[in-house]
Formats: structure tokens, C-alpha cells, sequence
């Protein structure tokens, strides 16, 4: 890793659902588009996105060229809510969470947090590059969903 990956701001969100390549596809233009118009304080941010395993959306924006706003930042959290409406998918689903089996997404209810275990599961509270490209995906046993898993008076509501 380098020290610029301390400097890369990211944010990733997954859809509660797989996407085809289809929708993928119309996701990926619209995604490129927002980030080519992004800013902050009226000036363009270096930024990027894409999508991985079918569900995984991951925003970036390079904070030495010019740093994301809280305006900024709602700008694209509000842009995720309107993909999500656009093709019918959840991006702030947080009933469920994210594991890789066999390369791809498989999904568990918090209540069911152990069908995960011996798998990586997606870590979404990642925020720069650096920790993107060394904690993305964590041993089931050394995320939080673990404490899930063990304190069964856990009640998940919103």
C-alpha cells in the first residue's frame, strides 16, 4: 500500500440484492456520470466507482486534489437512494450483510449471522483505500457480525 491510499476516501454500500449484468451495465453509466459531475464547494472532485461481485458499489475520491464535502457527501448518498429506487434495489439495507462464498455475494440476516461463518464477509464501514484494500473482506470470526451471532437476545430494529 502506498501513502496516497491513506488520502483516498471511500464508501461502500451493497445492494440487498444481486444485480444482472444488464442492470450493471446501465448502473456503471449512470455511476460514471455522477462521478464526472461530483464536487465539492463548486469544484470537481477526483473521483471514481464502480461495481464488484454483482452488488458491491464502491465510491472514491482522491482527498489530495480536493476533499469531499458534507454537501458533497450527501449529494452522493442521496445519488445511491435514487439508484436504488431507479432499479429496485437497497443500498442502506442493514437487516442483512454481505459474505463471499465460491467469488460471489450470498446474503444473511443479521438473525442468522452464523450462515456465514468460515466465510469473509463485507466490511462496510471501510473508509479510505488503504483499509478498502487490507480489511474490505474480514474472516466471519473477527467481524462484529460474530458478536451477533453470540449474544442471541440481539434484536435487530429500526
Amino acid at each position: 500500500m502506498t501513502s496516497k491510499d491513506r488520502d483516498i476516501r471511500v464508501w461502500v454500500y451493497l445492494s440487498n440484492r444481486l444485480l444482472s449484468k444488464e442492470e450493471q451495465g446501465a448502473i456503471t453509466r449512470e455511476l460514471k456520470a455522477f462521478v464526472a459531475q461530483w464536487t465539492a464547494h463548486g469544484r470537481s472532485l477526483q473521483a471514481s466507482g464502480h461495481i464488484l461481485w454483482d452488488a458491491l458499489f464502491v465510491l472514491a475520491v482522491d482527498q489530495t486534489v480536493e476533499a469531499a464535502s458534507g454537501c458533497s457527501i450527501d449529494s452522493s448518498v442521496k445519488f445511491m437512494h435514487e439508484l436504488g429506487q431507479k432499479f429496485d434495489f437497497n443500498p442502506f439495507d442493514r437487516s442483512v450483510f454481505g459474505y463471499l462464498k465460491d467469488e460471489k455475494i450470498h446474503y444473511a440476516k443479521i438473525d442468522q449471522a452464523l450462515d456465514a461463518k468460515g466465510y469473509e464477509v463485507i466490511n462496510l464501514s471501510v473508509s479510505t483505500m488503504e483499509e478498502y484494500k487490507s480489511d474490505l473482506l474480514l474472516p466471519f470470526e473477527e467481524s462484529a457480525y460474530t458478536k451477533l451471532a453470540i449474544d442471541s437476545s440481539f434484536k435487530f430494529s429500526l
